[in-house]
């Protein structure tokens, strides 16, 4: 699913801007892992992005589920594009 020139990436999986991205969308939309998307955002990683989004918490449980903002990885997307 190739999204066309303009067009929001994530309209097929929120939508709307606050809307929540869980990791499993995350990584089967972008192709990657759930273990890499992981790695994004862990300090001793190699692959460490400190500009990508934080994820939020979406139960009360320390180890419990998390998801991002949509709006956020877009815009961290967007980001990206310009490299």
């Amino acid at each position: 699913m190739q999204p066309t020139q303009g067009s929001n990436p994530f309209s097929s999986l929120a939508p709307s801007a606050r809307s929540i991205v869980r990791a499993k969308q995350f990584s089967a939309f972008f192709g990657i892992s759930r273990a890499k998307l992981y790695e994004l955002q862990d300090p001793r990683s190699p692959r460490f992005d400190p500009t990508f989004p934080r994820p939020v918490r979406l139960g009360v449980s320390p180890r419990g589920a998390v998801g991002w903002w949509a709006n956020e990885i877009e815009a961290w997307l967007e980001s990206r594009r310009c490299r």
